[in-house]
């Protein structure tokens, strides 16, 4: 048996003439922001600031700290070279881009990944998850590090 509604009350049905009430402050800007927060361009270049991992530019050193506390950004260095990478860059592309070849470098990795699996230290289950195979991939990848330093100095004491 179904319910039937009161005649007393209609429904409400929102349509294009009613709208939502709207806060009057944007949500989650601060209290003394207003309504509408518009940036200043009469600032000098020396009121901006930028967060060195990710290059982000701040309009103030408030935003630029909180921000910084939640950038996780890790500057990583080459481990052939020893240079540090740009906040934009992949240790994968460095290495392909300064050291080798991507088809080099893919055939050294997939070597290398298939010697660890020869190992026989994972199970099927430890297989099918993706943490274990991004573990095996790193791994590969510091191998493939070592047999290209090794490389360059067989190279360097030929010369």
């Amino acid at each position: 048996m179904t319910k039937k509604r009161s005649p007393g009350k209609p429904r409400k049905v929102l349509s294009s003439t009613t709208s939502i009430a709207r806060p009057s402050r944007g949500v989650g800007l601060p209290r003394s922001s207003g309504s509408l927060r518009s940036v200043d361009s009469s600032r000098t270049a020396s009121e901006w600031s930028i967060c060195g991992d990710c290059q982000r530019v701040f309009c103030d050193q408030h935003s630029k700290a909180v921000h910084q506390a939640t950038c996780n950004v890790v500057k990583q260095t080459c481990l052939i070279c020893y240079e540090f990478l740009e906040a934009n860059e992949v240790m994968r592309t460095h290495l392909v881009q300064m050291h080798c070849t991507q088809e080099e470098f893919d055939a050294m990795q997939n070597d290398a990944v298939e010697d660890i699996l020869r190992t026989g230290n994972f199970s099927y289950v430890d297989l099918t998850l993706p943490l274990v195979w991004m573990r095996i991939v790193k791994r590969a990848e510091e191998i493939v590090v070592d047999k290209i330093k090794e490389n360059l100095e067989k190279k360097a004491k030929a010369v």
